[in-house]
């Protein structure tokens, strides 16, 4: 058998638990309203099409953030993309 030359590390199960948890995260901050609309859109005074925007912002916003973390996965790695991904989910999820 043909060495490839991988070295396989059991500590990216680890890894692959924490991306599942942050775009399990991210997933559930984009579909927040998605199931209480009539009552938020009720609470908010405003129309449930204005909720409907909310989750149809984030298709937008992705087009537009994929280009510059595909340059920060090119240029530091994933690692360090996948983290600056999880901090700034965190952050904009408190506002």
């Amino acid at each position: 058998m043909e060495q490839n030359g991988f070295k396989v590390y059991g500590y990216r199960w680890i890894m692959l638990v924490v991306f599942m948890f942050i775009a399990a995260m991210n997933q559930l901050l984009w579909i927040t309203f998605a199931s209480i609309t009539g009552d938020a859109a009720k609470y908010y005074r405003v129309s449930d099409l204005r909720i409907a925007i909310l989750s149809l912002s984030f298709m937008l916003v992705y087009i537009v953030v994929s280009i510059p973390a595909s340059w920060v996965i090119d240029t530091y790695g994933i690692r360090v993309a996948v983290g600056i991904g999880a901090a700034l989910t965190g952050l904009f999820g408190l506002l």
